[in-house]
């Protein structure tokens, strides 16, 4: 794939996360939703990131990307009503991107280029992160007692 259409991909995919996460947060309750509202900056930072490299290493050149792109998915419109699979699927494509983000690091001889493709995949990493831990508080909710309150009574 030559370098131009490596950014574009790129791009593309960043924009695709941002209305990925604009869709989950206006199908989701006001607490779920703040999550995806606070990612689609971050998101939005990378897609800039990656505009500046493509115009410092292509100057004068006009970058032609799909501003309307969406992620795909193959999932059942009743599995993406249940918040934790929607945090799956957000997460799957938080690592997917962490993951070509590593291969585009791992494919460039540039030095500069490699440390930036590292660090975003390093930025994806942590937004996979911010999503683990909402599945974590999503089930910390259903525990709806102390556990400690069990002590002695489970001595039968």
């Amino acid at each position: 794939m030559e370098k131009r259409e490596i950014y574009i991909k790129v791009i593309e995919s960043e924009i695709a996360a941002q209305n990925l996460y604009k869709s989950l947060a206006s199908h989701c309750k006001e607490n779920q939703s703040n999550i995806f509202m606070s990612l689609i900056p971050l998101e939005k930072i990378h897609e800039e990131k990656m505009r500046k490299a493509f115009s410092e290493e292509f100057p004068g050149e006009e970058l032609k990307v799909n501003e309307q792109v969406m992620t795909k998915t193959l999932r059942s419109p009743e599995e993406m009503r249940d918040p934790k699979n929607i945090y799956d699927f957000a997460i799957e494509l938080e690592n997917k991107a962490r993951e070509a983000y590593q291969l585009l690091a791992n494919s460039t001889g540039d030095t500069e280029m490699k440390q930036f493709f590292m660090l975003l995949a390093e930025e994806e990493g942590k937004h996979e992160e911010v999503l683990k831990d909402e599945i974590e508080k999503l089930a910390n909710t259903m525990i709806w007692f102390d556990e400690s309150e069990l002590a002695g009574f489970m001595e039968f």
